[in-house]
């Protein structure tokens, strides 16, 4: 018998027998470790490959693209283990996605505008005497050049990494969690808000 899903709204559990609920509860529970692991198996051949003594000269494109690929495995095999392809568009929350191309043009003036602040922040914490580096990544990301450079600032950065780690974690993680509870009030419950 083929459980009756509601894939209008998110505010209420998927309706599933107990034997789904729970492995989708304890995958929700065990899945940062399992994130971990395969984001660790999917960047070790990148570090084995420059070698241990070499790991300042890894690309920063080579590591995120390792990270990538590492989070995609993760969404496919969490799947996978609860055993729950037709639905998975319910419990990765995307039943509800309302795209708009207005809300990529308000992102990307909050982002300017963040952008813009940050440099006024850096202008005056100068001008105040603290000494300002960047980071080892900023530097190899600002230092690149040719096709993976633009590749990474442009697609890469603020497009690809933030949009699976949304589905990492509030798809995956928070909706295992949330589809594994019995009823919509405990899986309202603060100490879900807490978790995460």
């Amino acid at each position: 018998m083929k459980p009756n899903f509601d894939l209008k709204s998110r505010a209420t559990p998927l309706n599933q027998n107990d034997r789904q609920r729970s492995s989708l509860l304890i995958m929700g529970y065990l899945s940062p470790l399992l994130f971990l692991f395969l984001n660790v198996l999917a960047t070790l051949p990148i570090i084995l490959y420059v070698g241990l003594e070499d790991l300042e000269k890894i690309s920063i494109t080579l590591l995120l693209a390792g990270t990538i690929v590492g989070e995609i495995i993760f969404i496919f095999a969490s799947l996978a283990i609860v055993h729950n392809w037709s639905n998975w568009a319910a419990i990765l929350g995307f039943s509800r996605v309302n795209f708009k191309w207005r809300h990529i043009g308000q992102a990307a003036f909050i982002g300017g505008l963040m952008f813009l602040g940050l440099q006024v922040m850096g202008i005056l914490l100068s001008a105040s005497g603290m000494k300002l580096e960047s980071s080892e990544t900023s530097k190899q990301l600002i230092n690149g050049s040719g096709f993976w450079f633009y590749f990474t600032l442009i697609l890469l950065v603020p497009l690809l990494v933030p949009f699976l780690e949304e589905v990492v974690f509030r798809g995956v993680t928070l909706g295992f969690l949330w589809h594994g509870q019995k009823d919509p009030a405990t899986a309202r419950s603060a100490w879900l808000a807490v978790i995460y």
